[in-house]
């Protein structure tokens, strides 16, 4: 942040929306079982994670703290079909498996997000050879989730974006003087949505 920590109200309607927003798009259903290793301490791990899933009535596996062969282990025994995480991660899990050279059977997971910074292209693409995991990313903040995300059938999205606009997310991108910019120009983000935040703490 840019100044001091400012607090997002989340109230139980901005809750339930934010979370039928997600299991639209990676079409979550009462099958799916979530990895968290993620904090509860953030919206990344307490909403994304945990809520999504709980919201569709899917189950969770929740760790203390991210450990690789913990969570590794994890998903081949449990079969879990949906793992989210931050790039370091990720980062993390393949260099467990570059240096040990053990493989996972990891083919039960159908969707793996990566959110909290870009995901580096040559990560991904090492991810996707080495492990089997395709990950994606998708662009949600505390004031709004989500807004931008890849969607659960297998369409591709460019390297370098966060996929498609969320059904019933309105964007624009505007200039310093509030005109809309034309495309491969900067311009800052406005977002309408019913998963908005209602103002901060």
């Amino acid at each position: 942040t840019t100044s001091a920590p400012k607090g997002v109200p989340a109230t139980d309607r901005i809750e339930l929306r934010s979370a039928d927003a997600f299991a639209q798009v990676w079409s979550v259903t009462p099958a799916d079982l979530f990895v968290c290793a993620l904090p509860l301490s953030f919206l990344f791990g307490l909403h994304t994670a945990t809520t999504v899933a709980f919201a569709q009535g899917a189950a969770v596996l929740l760790f203390e703290r991210f450990h690789p062969v913990r969570v590794l282990e994890a998903i081949e025994r449990q079969r879990a079909t949906v793992m989210l995480g931050v790039p370091t991660m990720y980062a993390i899990m393949l260099e467990h498996v570059a240096q040990t050279g053990k493989l996972y059977d990891l083919a039960s997971v159908r969707l793996s997000a990566s959110s909290g910074a870009p995901l580096a292209v040559t990560t991904r693409n090492a991810l996707e050879q080495a492990m089997g995991l395709r990950v994606q990313d998708y662009y949600a903040v505390s004031e709004c989730r989500p807004i931008f995300s890849f969607r659960a059938d297998g369409s591709e999205v460019p390297a370098g974006s966060v996929g498609l606009r969320v059904p019933g997310v309105h964007v624009r991108i505007l200039d310093d003087g509030g005109a809309e910019v034309s495309a491969g120009e900067t311009g800052s983000i406005m977002v309408r949505s019913p998963t908005l935040m209602e103002g901060y703490f």
